[in-house]
């Protein structure tokens, strides 16, 4: 990552975190211990960006396209991000799905690397919704809101960033989108998220499935686990 681009990462996740944190005293009345430290939360949020575009280039040197999008939350740290290079913990998110037994008592590493090429071999990518490593219930309970101061701004990042993550990849002609989490339906941000990826493939000539009107049309992942992952059975 180049050093400009690691300022313009660390100015836009700046402003995030400054509306974030905004957020959460508007509705507490004060900051608790849930406002986050700027310095720490850049830091792993770079680490974590790195991580994903690694993912990239596994995917263009293998010449995969992407077949499937799985719409995640957020990743709750460095540790527990499924394209860490320096391994996932078994619990990580989808590893019960895909890993066998034996996979998961593997050490990180190793136990990483079976995971992620059991993703790339069936074309599925797994794409963050939010950009900061928090844990679940501060999504769900601390939600910047259409009508919040900062909105529009940290919305624009998000696009960004959504953008910048997709760009490089290279798509099958039919691209299916599930949602990781039920509750992430009813978020504001995913809402306009479907918008955004119904647009941004269909620029590319690319026919979206699992995206239409409405919170609560995008397919939940875990319906339809033996159409996703059923190629890894011969891994």
């Amino acid at each position: 990552m180049t050093t400009t681009k690691r300022k313009e990462i660390s100015k836009d996740i700046g402003i995030i975190i400054d509306h974030w944190n905004a957020v959460v005293k508007t509705k507490t009345g004060k900051t608790l211990n849930l406002e986050i430290n700027k310095e720490s939360t850049i830091d792993e949020v770079l680490k974590i960006e790195t991580n994903f575009m690694s993912n990239l280039g596994e995917f263009k040197r293998k010449g995969k396209k992407i077949k499937n999008i799985i719409v995640g939350e957020a990743t709750q740290s460095l540790e527990n991000f499924i394209y860490n290079a320096e391994g996932v913990p078994g619990n990580v998110f989808l590893a019960k799905d895909l890993l066998s037994k034996e996979e998961k008592e593997l050490k990180a590493e190793p136990r990483g690397q079976k995971l992620r090429k059991k993703l790339q071999h069936n074309g599925t990518l797994i794409l963050d919704l939010y950009l900061l490593p928090l844990p679940s219930f501060m999504y769900n309970d601390y939600l910047l809101k259409t009508d919040d101061d900062g909105w529009d701004e940290c919305l624009e990042i998000y696009k960004k960033y959504w953008n910048h993550k997709l760009s490089g990849f290279e798509f099958e002609d039919e691209v299916n989108v599930y949602v990781g989490f039920e509750k992430l339906r009813t978020h504001s941000v995913f809402t306009r998220f479907k918008r955004w990826i119904q647009e941004f493939l269909e620029n590319k000539e690319i026919q979206v499935k699992g995206v239409q009107r409405g919170n609560k049309d995008v397919p939940f992942y875990k319906n339809y686990t033996k159409e996703l992952f059923h190629q890894n059975k011969s891994d």
